[in-house]
This record gives structure tokens, C-alpha cells and sequence, in this order.
């Protein structure tokens, strides 16, 4: 899936990706994507991420940015 990254805040390890027609979604720290760097992960930013869910309902997990030319 894609979206694009509303909101990150790296010092708190938390954000939010916005989904076309759909609620924005929470992710976490731990749902970013091995590898990715929380500098890569700014506001604006396309990212691919994979739905999971937590306690308090739907989050992303495996969040990483988008790149155009991988099929997801």
C-alpha cells in the first residue's frame, strides 16, 4: 500500500500517513522498515507500508519511502 507521510516525530518515534479516502494511519517506531532512516521519513514524503493492527485498532507497519519504479 501507499500513502503519503503526514506527520513523523523521530524523537517519539511515532507519525501518521495519510491514505487516499481513508482515516489517516498511526505507526510507530518499531513499524518502520529495517534499514530506513528516520531522516528519510519527512512530511509530504510517498511511502509504502504494509496494514497491521495494534491495541488501540489499524497501524502501519514495514513503512518506508515509496519508490515509483517498485511494484508493490
Amino acid at each position: 500500500m501507499t500513502g503519503t507521510l503526514k506527520f513523523f516525530h523521530p524523537e517519539s518515534q511515532y507519525g501518521f500517513i495519510q491514505r487516499e479516502d481513508q482515516p489517516d494511519l498511526y505507526f510507530s517506531g518499531d513499524g518502520i522498515s529495517e534499514g530506513t532512516s528516520a531522516d528519510e521519513l519527512t512530511r509530504g514524503r510517498a511511502v509504502s507500508f504494509r496494514m497491521g493492527h495494534r491495541r488501540k485498532g489499524p497501524a502501519g507497519y514495514d513503512v518506508r519511502p515509496h519508490d515509483a519504479s517498485a511494484q508493490d
